[in-house]
């Protein structure tokens, strides 16, 4: 099974654990990892990937074979429906829906370090190689992913004075630095990350003025403050005096909006 249809299969399967095999070992990814551990197991450590070809990290866990029985076992005494779809392939379900899925998703990210694996030809796993990228740096592209998403989604409510003009310009602007960073990640073209640093601090003047505009709310400029300010903490090491100045303009910043 290739990462698209892995990706396809958990998230449109919202009420049951599919289960692959990869090797001597039977994995969850994703929704189904959240599910086996409300309803099966427990007690499976979760591990995360960041697959490259689809820019997205991905949730898992894993157990031998040789434990398929035990499994089952539980299976049965909780009365979940087993089907064999292939050699690799066992799914489990209905089984009851359990809320707060992103809640537990973006938990594991925040506590799991994400081994950087080499997906050959489209498969889950073929084999690892070693990053000569930072993982802070993964952390970043993460971010600004996410970051671009929440931008693109919120300037459909602006006015149209700005929508066709300042925030074209923005979202182009992010979109380019997406780009760059994912670039980055996949080895193929270095990112000047004093660069980013300065596009990260430009996004953040962007978004005062839109504030200041009455286009997005004093808590959605709150909110993107704080992501760039998580951004900036990865992007690379800052000294204790530009920490210092930032702050002193932050709270200036937030002092004259209160007025």
């Amino acid at each position: 099974m290739n990462t698209e249809e892995l990706i396809e299969i958990e998230s449109s399967e919202p009420y049951g654990i599919h289960l692959i095999g990869e090797g001597t070992f039977f994995r969850a990814y994703e929704r189904s990892a959240f599910l086996f551990g409300r309803h099966i197991h427990d007690r499976y450590a979760l591990k995360s990937r960041f697959i490259k070809k689809v820019a997205k990290d991905l949730v898992y866990l894993g157990f031998p074979r040789s434990s398929l029985d035990s499994v089952m076992e539980v299976c049965k005494k909780k009365n979940f429906a087993v089907s064999t779809i292939g050699k690799d392939h066992v799914f489990i379900g209905p089984v009851p829906v359990v809320d707060h899925y992103d809640m537990w998703h973006d938990g594991v990210m925040r506590q799991v370090a994400t081994p950087t694996a080499n997906f050959a030809n489209g498969a889950v796993e073929k084999g690892r190689h070693k990053s000569r990228i930072p993982p802070n740096e993964y952390a970043l592209f993460r971010l600004f992913f996410d970051f671009t998403l929440y931008v693109l989604k919120a300037v459909s409510k602006f006015d149209k004075d700005y929508k066709y003009s300042f925030v074209e310009m923005l979202c182009k602007r992010c979109v380019k630095l997406l780009e760059i960073l994912y670039k980055h990640v996949n080895n193929i073209r270095n990112a000047d990350l004093n660069f980013v640093e300065e596009e990260l601090y430009s996004l953040r003047l962007d978004f005062r003025l839109l504030c200041d505009l009455r286009q997005i709310s004093l808590k959605q400029w709150a909110f993107i403050n704080t992501k760039i300010e998580e951004m900036l903490e990865n992007c690379m090491p800052e000294s204790a005096v530009s920490r210092n100045v930032r702050e002193r303009i932050m709270e200036s910043s937030e002092s004259t909006l209160a007025l």
